[in-house]
């Protein structure tokens, strides 16, 4: 990971996708984004998923999308998020533990994975707060 504690991105060697969180395009240019790295969202989505069966909970759509390579994961663009959806995911970042991270760990230090989650959800949460569209897409 580079210096930045907020850059989870893709992109160095070997590491060259993953997914895109975007605000709204601003005067027709799509700058306010996001990239988490597969390195981050592998670890990150597979301990919301297990969190949410072992708490009886249904998954965050944007989450089992994921997981079965399914609606926004097999879009060629950005895909508009529901509000509700975002606020789902908000949610689910945001009761991880540090053991439910902890399992799901192989390139990516436990910590990193936990501040990826808080990254992600203020990104959300800040963008909903305001009225903001959100959308998402593969890299």
């Amino acid at each position: 990971m580079s210096e930045d504690p907020s850059n989870f991105s893709y992109g160095t060697y070997g590491d060259v996708h993953g997914v895109d969180f975007w605000g709204p395009p601003q005067d027709g240019f799509w700058n306010d984004c996001l990239p988490v790295s597969d390195r981050f969202v592998e670890p990150l989505f597979r301990a919301v998923l297990e969190r949410a069966m072992e708490t009886g909970r249904v998954s965050p759509r944007l989450v089992a999308e994921w997981n079965s390579c399914t609606g926004w994961t097999e879009a060629t663009t950005r895909v508009q998020v529901p509000p509700q959806d975002a606020q789902d995911m908000v949610e689910a970042l945001r009761s991880l533990s540090r053991s439910d991270a902890a399992v799901h760990c192989r390139e990516a230090d436990v910590q990193d994975i936990l501040r990826c989650a808080d990254v992600v959800a203020e990104f959300l949460a800040t963008r909903l707060a305001s009225g903001f569209a959100l959308f998402i897409s593969r890299s």
